[in-house]
């Protein structure tokens, strides 16, 4: 045992916080060892004043089981209050009956408009363009709500929160970073996650696919799961 100016630390003590140090450490660890670029950051991106210790601490399991999930609340309170970006109401341009056709047709849409660009965040540049949309409808369950999200993403994206980081389920050494914007769906609030990934091979972070609210709620896809689970519960938006 050791001895602190508050009193006796057990071995099972120090041994549980060395376990969560791990933890946490692991959580910002690339597969190949390196840290993910939010290591050691506060919330706003810039380094932190805290040490490593203190940093990684006050981001384990037991600390957030005294105080709450603070990480959650300071990106719901960053996200509260941004720009809201209203979604298009009536018919969607480029609509068809056929997903495939739907799917080319704003596939070729985007190309022809230069859409999206590079836009600044805190874990770096991500790109936007035509292959966001052609990812993210090339997956089986999507809706006209989706279609109306594509049309707010180049503007969404300028006002999107960082939210959080994690591994790839499929490729382990590749990281998603997940952020969410504000929209007004014809008069009711709702939120658009967008998935950006490493390319590894063109050194570069792109957009790879985007969700609206009502996906994850109705359990569409459960990859943000966890991000939208981890952002709500000490947030209301």
């Amino acid at each position: 045992m050791g001895q602190t100016r508050y009193g006796i630390v057990s071995v099972a003590d120090t041994a549980q916080a060395q376990r969560e140090y791990d933890d946490v450490v692991a959580q910002y660890t690339n597969a190949d060892g390196t840290k993910i670029p939010d290591w050691i950051k506060a919330p706003n991106g810039k380094p932190t004043n805290l040490t490593e210790r203190q940093w990684t601490h006050v981001r384990s399991g037991g600390f957030k089981a005294w105080f709450g999930n603070w990480e959650a609340l300071s990106r719901g309170v960053i996200l509260r209050n941004t720009p809201v970006v209203k979604m298009p109401t009536g018919s969607i341009p480029y609509a068809s009956n056929r997903r495939s056709e739907i799917k080319k047709r704003l596939t070729d849409w985007a190309k022809r408009k230069n859409f999206g660009g590079f836009y600044d965040t805190e874990i770096g540049r991500v790109q936007l363009d035509f292959h966001s949309i052609k990812t993210t409808l090339g997956h089986p369950r999507w809706g006209e709500k989706k279609l109306r999200a594509i049309y707010t993403l180049e503007e969404g994206f300028k006002h999107a929160v960082y939210i959080n980081s994690m591994p790839d389920l499929i490729h382990g050494n590749l990281i998603n970073y997940y952020f969410a914007y504000r929209v007004d769906d014809n008069g009711t609030p709702s939120l658009i996650f967008c998935r950006a990934q490493e390319d590894a091979n063109k050194n570069k972070i792109y957009l790879h696919e985007f969700y609206t609210e009502a996906e994850i709620i109705k359990g569409g896809t459960v990859k943000p799961g966890a991000v939208y689970d981890a952002l709500t519960d000490n947030a209301t938006f």
